[in-house]
């Protein structure tokens, strides 16, 4: 188990280049909120050389964090991504265990079409919005390749409209500590 994760935008050369020199168990390259509308095309592009680069001489772990599933970007994303063979994939904003087990058949595809092992890509997600965190049973068997499960306040308190996820003490808000002590458990 990893215990630290380096997010890179998937955008930039320069931070992509000092990725592995920095010491994380795991780099995650993002293709989501890290990376402008206009830039995700050129992001998948350089993440794709990037991985395919590194595949056999990495320091570390790489993963991929993808654009949601509501989003037109997701399926675009692993189609680049897949043939560079990351560890793992990070699926954000997962309304319930079905976006999980879509995601697993899409790699599923894709590790066939590429010649990778069954199942050698593995999924992390997180509950950050409402309905992620009310449907949390739904995640538990919903696949074997989902490997880590968090949670998340800050997408999670912009879901539910609010500006601030903490209190004046700098306490997260009980829907948070309901989030993630669902996590927990």
């Amino acid at each position: 188990m990893n215990r630290s994760y380096l997010f890179i935008p998937g955008d930039s050369e320069k931070k992509l280049g000092k990725a592995q020199q920095l010491g994380a168990d795991a780099v995650i390259l993002d293709l989501e909120d890290a990376v402008a509308e206009g830039a995700k095309v050129q992001a998948r592009e350089l993440v794709r050389d990037y991985l395919l680069a590194n595949r056999d001489g990495s320091t570390c772990e790489l993963w991929v964090r993808v654009n949601a599933l509501d989003t037109p970007h997701t399926l675009a994303d692993l189609v680049a991504v897949v043939p560079g063979a990351p560890a793992g994939i990070f699926l954000p904003k997962p309304r319930h265990g079905e976006d999980v087990r879509t995601t697993c058949n899409y790699l599923s595809a894709l590790e066939q079409e590429h010649g990778l092992t069954p199942g050698s890509i593995k999924i992390m997600s997180l509950a950050e919005s409402a309905i992620g965190a009310l449907n949390f049973p739904t995640f538990v068997d919903s696949s074997q390749r989902l490997s880590v499960f968090t949670w998340g306040a800050e997408d999670m308190a912009a879901d539910l409209g609010a500006t601030t996820n903490v209190d004046a003490d700098g306490r997260h808000f009980d829907v948070h500590r309901m989030n993630r002590a669902s996590c927990l458990l």
